[in-house]
């Protein structure tokens, strides 16, 4: 049996949680056999809480960010680092060392001077992104 490419993979799982045809969905690590696979627990953004990302076009989850960190990064720290800016978790996947945020009451441009600040001073961070919940809308961008 011929094994699957994990790019292939990849763009399959993408594709079935953009589509909402995942809810909840298990992440095993080459580390497995030590810990059991966490549940992610994604945060599913309200019709109310999209917006339109002004510079992409791309729809939004407004006052909300994506937060990855490296993989030796602890939970503990993970949650200080968010507190440290304010931000309150409402979505993970532990074992993806991803986080989604709410940085409640701030605009795009407040929350993108977090975003720069957590990739400069925590070393931890490795994507600190906005949620998009579309795809976007400019003729050239190729799929």
């Amino acid at each position: 049996m011929k094994p699957t490419h994990p790019g292939l993979l990849t763009l399959a799982m993408t594709a079935l949680l953009a589509t909402g045809c995942v809810e909840e969905m298990r992440i095993v690590s080459d580390d497995a056999a030590s810990s059991p696979p966490s549940a992610a627990r994604l945060y599913k953004p309200a019709p109310d809480e999209v917006i339109e990302d002004p510079s992409t076009g791309l729809q939004i989850a407004k006052e909300i960010i994506y937060l990855t960190f490296r993989k030796q990064t602890s939970k503990h720290t993970a949650e200080e680092i968010i507190g440290s800016v304010k931000g309150a978790i409402v979505g993970s996947d532990e074992a993806a060392q991803l986080y989604q945020v709410r940085f409640a009451g701030l605009d795009l441009a407040a929350i993108d001077a977090i975003r720069m600040k957590l990739l400069a001073d925590h070393p931890e961070v490795q994507v600190a992104s906005r949620l998009p919940v579309s795809v976007t809308k400019d003729p050239y961008y190729v799929r």
